[in-house]
């Protein structure tokens, strides 16, 4: 919800001090879940890499079209994670400038 306020910049409606909470409160949680997303890709990459008889479907007439299917859908899991990590970097640093720039220094990534 805090990420929400501060990038629609509803943040500057609020009194001094809530709203340099709600940029800080907002950052964080732009960055833990960029940080989440990047776990989750490294260990989905490790797992196709790895093991790939765990996407392997057997006694099956279309086994192998099955496996490649079952590989495609988790790409496609992975690749969302991919870019919902994307747009938390950007958030956080459309985020960064708001911070830096209500505390009257210029902005850094000039995203908004």
């Amino acid at each position: 919800m805090c990420a929400g306020i501060s990038l629609t910049k509803n943040y500057k409606l609020l009194p001094y001090p809530f709203d340099m909470i709600i940029l800080i409160i907002g950052l964080i949680h732009l960055l833990s879940m960029t940080i989440i997303s990047i776990v989750k890709i490294n260990y989905s990459i490790k797992k196709l890499r790895n093991n790939p008889e765990d996407f392997e479907i057997r006694n099956s007439p279309l086994n192998i079209f099955g496996s490649k299917i079952t590989q495609f859908a988790y790409c496609w899991i992975v690749s969302c994670t991919i870019l919902g990590s994307g747009l938390g970097v950007i958030g956080s640093g459309a985020i960064i400038d708001d911070v830096l720039e209500s505390s009257g220094h210029s902005k850094v990534f000039y995203l908004c």
